[in-house]
């Protein structure tokens, strides 16, 4: 199974521990998920898993990468990205960066010792969060490629491969936190593990930031229907490796995968709702705000 939902119980004191455990259950069940280890870092225990590039149900790029998850004092749920990881010292090797100026690039558009690698704890690798309740709805997609979480009244994270539109790829990594927008959009916990392009020695590492969003004929909770088929138009989610609208700035990086973005106004559809797209069945599990109804929607037969 690579989609489920449900709910928290309402007793619960810790939400974040017992949707970890959801999704983890989901991770164990996968062919292409490994657990590796726990990182205890000032009391806090990081919890390190591997997505398989080779062997049965390997990823599409064919290399290994690590997620890492944390619950904090909140009950919130953590989650940073790597390419690499030394299981030795618990360090994490070519970290999705995150916005911070002063990273210093490596030629290969990573950063950080490549060979020690960086603490899972340190403010230069981001973490993107979903906000745990008791009571608090919850939907998890778990595919080859990918994570997509959401939780409670909206917030969410996609942490994995994207599609890479560049024709030499260096490592398609990426972690993106939510919006009120309904999608994966712009924040500040959020980013690629590599900025191809970027000389060495560069610390222009606010490029890193990117915005996860999708962008149609038109925006917002407009109804845009094609004239041809009369039927509303969806987009898979564009992934552009600037904080500025990728229409006006920036270059557009990848897709994510499995998932796309379909504009319904009027709030048409609510999460947990499903349509057939094909053959393969979709579940929406993010919406957006009021006035922005639209929302992220997963294949559910990955």
């Amino acid at each position: 199974m690579s989609y489920t939902s449900g709910t928290l119980s309402s007793s619960t004191s810790t939400p974040g521990a017992d949707l970890l455990s959801q999704l983890e259950s989901m991770l164990t069940s996968h062919a292409n998920w490994d657990y590796v280890q726990d990182v205890t870092i000032s009391g806090s225990t990081y919890r390190v898993w591997k997505n398989r590039g080779s062997g049965t149900g390997a990823n599409s790029f064919g290399q290994d990468f690590y997620v890492h998850f944390r619950v904090d004092s909140s009950q919130n749920l953590n989650v940073s990205a790597s390419e690499g990881f030394v299981t030795a010292s618990g360090n994490a090797i070519r970290p999705v960066a995150g916005r911070s100026y002063g990273q210093v690039l490596n030629a290969n558009g990573s950063f950080g010792d490549e060979t020690s690698g960086v603490a899972l704890n340190s403010s230069s690798v981001p973490y993107a969060y979903v906000q745990a309740a008791s009571s608090a709805p919850y939907y998890i997609s778990v595919t080859a490629n990918r994570i997509c979480l959401a939780a409670g009244s909206g917030s969410a994270f996609y942490v994995g491969l994207f599609d890479s539109l560049l024709p030499n790829e260096p490592f398609p990594l990426c972690i993106s936190g939510t919006s009120s927008l309904g999608t994966f959009y712009y924040t500040a916990d959020g980013g690629t593990s590599r900025q191809p392009g970027k000389s060495a020695g560069n610390t222009d590492a606010y490029n890193f930031c990117h915005k996860l969003s999708a962008w149609t004929v038109t925006s917002g909770d407009t109804q845009t229907i094609d004239i041809a088929i009369g039927a509303p138009l969806a987009s898979r989610v564009l992934l552009a490796p600037t904080q500025q609208n990728p229409t006006t700035y920036g270059t557009a990086r990848g897709l994510l995968y499995d998932c796309f973005y379909l504009p319904n106004g009027a709030n048409a559809t609510r999460n947990g709702d499903t349509m057939t797209v094909g053959s393969d069945v979709y579940a929406k599990m993010m919406f957006g705000t009021s006035n922005l109804p639209a929302g992220v929607w997963v294949n559910t037969a990955v």
